[in-house]
Parts: C-alpha cells; structure tokens; sequence
C-alpha cells in the first residue's frame, strides 16, 4: 500500500462518517441557528430578504425541511408540523 491510498481511503472513511451524522446532529444545529437569529436584535442580524415575514417563512420552511429529512414514519413529521410552530412561538415570546 502506499501513502496515497491510506490517506485517500481515510478521508473517503471519515467523509462516510460524518455523512451518517449529518441527519442525526442537523435538526439540532437548524433549531439552535434559528433561536439565535430570533433572539439578536433586528438591527444586529443579517437580513436577506426585504421582509421580515418573508425571512420568517423561508426560514421555518427550511428548518421544517431539513429537520424531516430524517424523518420516515408520518407520526414524526405529524410532531414537527406541530412542535415547530410551538417552538416559533415560543420564540417570539421570549
């Protein structure tokens, strides 16, 4: 074997790796990125569209996306239709 091939064969492994927790540890990261963005001052935040419920919408479009990804039973994707809102809320509350 040469050096090559260990060092491509290690970085194809940890490539898999991380491939297989990506579904499992990006929910989490989604939730945590949008607790912050909504708990920064307006004025501090990047703003990427012109309207504030534009980005709302866009945003927990995509968090519901991503989250369901990983998702395979409909009871699953039941609870993120309705915890997502609940966390949105909860969110604005705070």
């Amino acid at each position: 074997m040469t050096w090559g091939y260990t060092i491509r064969h290690t970085i194809k492994m940890v490539a898999r790796g991380i491939l297989r927790l990506l579904p499992m540890f990006s929910p989490g990261l989604v939730l945590i990125v949008i607790a912050v963005l909504s708990l920064v001052p307006g004025n501090e935040r990047p703003h990427v569209f012109s309207s504030g419920k534009l980005e709302h919408f866009v945003a927990y479009a995509l968090a519901a996306a991503i989250i369901s990804i990983g998702m395979n039973r409909p009871l699953h994707l039941l609870a993120v239709v309705i915890m997502l809102p609940l966390y949105a809320g909860t969110l604005e509350f705070a």
